[in-house]
């Protein structure tokens, strides 16, 4: 059973499973195609794709909910809040059900997403029980 959010820019985050479905080999295929078709933009705020599926696991009664979240740990939110610290305290806020939140750090192995975007996908995981890996 699954709930998917994508996320990209300030678009409103896509959003399959809501509430969380059963992923079947057509509705896999659907899905790929509807994020395949997204303009992607440069930068995304992962605290509202976050949100959005943190909003998702509240109204669910699985008691194995666990997220994982790929991003390069940007914070490219509209609203200026792209404080490193100020984004891991509004997700762990709304992470009401204690769930593990697993990350896939997906950004480049230096500058900002290296030294900022990183640690807080570590730290993220780190403080909710979840897992952390670097893409290769």
């Amino acid at each position: 059973v699954v709930s998917i959010v994508f996320y990209s820019g300030d678009m409103e985050p896509l959003t399959y499973g809501d509430p969380p479905i059963k992923m079947e080999s057509a509705a896999k295929a659907q899905l790929i195609a509807r994020v395949a078709g997204t303009p992607i933009s440069r930068g995304s705020c992962m605290a509202r794709g976050a949100e959005k599926l943190l909003g998702i696991a509240v109204k669910t009664e699985n008691e194995h909910r666990t997220m994982i979240l790929v991003a390069d740990g940007g914070t490219h939110c509209s609203n200026g809040e792209n404080d490193a610290e100020k984004v891991f305290r509004r997700i762990i806020a709304k992470n009401t059900t204690r769930m593990p939140i697993n990350t896939i750090y997906t950004g480049r192995q230096d500058g900002d997403d290296w030294m900022i975007g990183k640690p807080l996908l570590e730290r993220l995981s780190r403080a909710t029980n979840g897992r952390f890996k670097v893409a290769r």
